[in-house]
């Protein structure tokens, strides 16, 4: 049977060796509490980036619209601009039968 004498060294033994494990698992602990606050920081940042592009999206789909709506008015002003030079041709070939018949 082991003495009184061997089972405080067996307990020293024993606490030499689970003494680091101890503060291996405090520092672990710490680490796993900074992570989970980093990630809570990145779930914030995420959903803010999340409302930021859809934002965007509709900035996009607002700019898209008015594009069109641009390219629109400007066939119709090129079409006006050559209905007015047929106009002004018109009007100066009428000008030079006028003044042929003056």
């Amino acid at each position: 049977m082991l003495e009184r004498k061997d089972l405080e060294m067996i307990s020293e033994i024993i606490e030499r060796v689970v003494e680091p494990l101890k503060t291996d698992v405090g520092e672990l602990k710490t680490d796993v509490r900074e992570l989970k606050t980093d990630v809570r920081e990145l779930q914030t940042d995420v959903e803010e980036l999340k409302t930021d592009v859809r934002e965007l999206k509709t900035d996009v789909g607002e700019l898209q619209t008015d594009v069109e709506e641009l390219k629109t008015d400007v066939r119709e002003l090129q079409t006006d601009v050559e209905e007015l030079k047929t106009d002004v041709r018109e009007l100066q070939t009428d000008v030079e039968e006028l003044k042929t018949d003056v």
